[in-house]
C-alpha cells in the first residue's frame, strides 16, 4: 500500500479489514454464491427426470426416442463482477451513535469486497460525488480488497451527488451483466434517480443499500435544537418540545422513504436496509439468505 497513507488510516484499514474477515463464514459465502448466479451455462451432460427438476431444462429429442423424459445438465459459469457504488456526499456523513452513514458503508463495502474475492469473483468500486469519483477497476485479491477498503475509508469531500450520472458512469464500466451494490441514502428526489436506476437494472442485477440513521425518522423532544442541511448549508431552528412539529417531521420521512422505496421497486431493484444503529455484516448475511432462498 502507497506511502501516503496516515498512520491513522491505515490503521482504521487494517482493523476494518480483520474485522470484517472474522464475520465472514463459510455460510456467508454460500449464501452469496446461491444469491447471485454466474454470467452464463455450459453443457455438461444428460441425465433422466427427477421430480422438481426445471421442465425448461428438459431434452425433448432424447426424450422423444427414451421412451422417458431426460434433461440437460449445465456447468455454471461463476465469475461474476460485483461493483459497489458509495455515495460521497455530504449527508452520508451523518450519524447520531457509534457510527456514521459513511462508515457503515466502508464496512459494507469491506464485506462486500471480502465475500466476493472469496466467492472467486471480482469486485471494483467507484465513491462518486460532486467534487470526486474515485474508481478501483474490478479485480480479485486480499492486496485489492485492502485497496478497495482504503478508497472508502478515505475522507469524503463531495457536497451533493447527482446519483442519476453516477448509475450510469459506473454501469458503463461494467460491459457484461453483473451486480451492482448502490450505497447510498438516497435523499434526493426519487424521481431524479428513478429512471437511471430503472435503466441499469435492465442490464445488472441492482441491490440499493439504503442507509439511514433512527434521528433522521423520529427526533426526541430535546427542547430548540438548531437543523442544518450539510448539502445546502441551510439551517433553521425547531421546536422539537411541540408533538404537532415533531409529528409532521415524521410523517414527511415516512412519505420521503415511501417514495423512494417504490422508485427503487418500480426499478426492478433489491433493497437492502442499513441503518447506523446495526451491524452492516449482519444486514447483508440476512438480505443474502432470503435472496438465496
Amino acid at each position: 500500500m502507497s506511502s501516503d497513507i496516515s498512520p491513522d488510516l491505515l490503521r482504521r484499514i487494517t482493523r476494518l479489514e480483520l474485522r470484517t474477515r472474522r464475520l465472514i463464514d463459510s455460510a456467508l459465502i454460500g449464501a452469496y454464491r446461491t444469491a447471485f448466479k454466474g454470467r452464463g451455462s455450459t453443457f455438461d451432460s444428460i441425465r433422466p427426470y427427477e421430480p422438481g427438476d426445471d421442465v425448461r431444462a428438459m431434452e425433448w429429442n432424447v426424450s422423444a426416442r427414451a421412451g422417458e423424459p431426460y434433461i440437460k445438465q449445465f456447468i455454471e459459469e461463476r465469475e461474476l463482477t460485483v461493483m459497489v457504488l458509495v455515495d460521497d456526499s455530504a449527508s452520508m456523513r451523518f450519524g447520531t451513535r457509534s457510527a456514521s452513514k459513511r462508515d457503515r458503508a466502508a464496512e459494507l463495502t469491506a464485506a462486500l469486497a471480502l465475500i466476493a474475492v472469496r466467492g472467486g469473483d471480482r469486485v471494483g468500486v467507484m465513491v462518486a460525488g460532486d467534487e470526486t469519483r474515485a474508481y478501483l477497476p474490478p479485480r480479485r485479491g486480499r492486496g485489492h480488497v485492502l485497496r478497495a477498503i482504503r478508497l472508502v475509508t478515505a475522507p469524503g469531500k463531495s457536497k451533493r451527488l447527482d446519483l442519476g450520472d453516477a448509475l450510469r458512469a459506473a454501469s458503463r464500466l461494467m460491459p457484461q451483466r453483473g451486480v451492482m451494490f448502490v450505497i447510498s441514502d438516497f435523499l434526493g428526489d426519487a424521481a431524479d434517480f428513478a429512471r437511471p436506476l430503472g435503466l441499469v437494472s435492465k442490464r445488472h442485477e441492482v441491490i440499493c443499500a439504503v442507509t439511514d440513521d433512527p434521528l433522521e425518522r423520529v427526533l426526541p423532544d430535546v427542547g430548540l435544537l438548531r437543523l442544518e442541511d450539510s448539502e445546502s448549508d441551510a439551517s433553521a431552528w425547531a421546536d422539537t418540545s411541540n408533538p404537532a412539529w415533531r409529528a409532521a417531521f415524521e410523517s414527511e420521512s415516512l412519505a420521503r422513504a415511501a417514495a423512494r422505496d417504490s422508485a427503487i421497486a418500480r426499478a426492478g431493484a433489491a433493497r437492502l436496509n442499513l441503518s447506523t444503529d446495526a451491524d452492516p455484516v449482519t444486514a447483508l448475511a440476512r438480505f443474502l439468505r432470503e435472496r438465496a432462498k
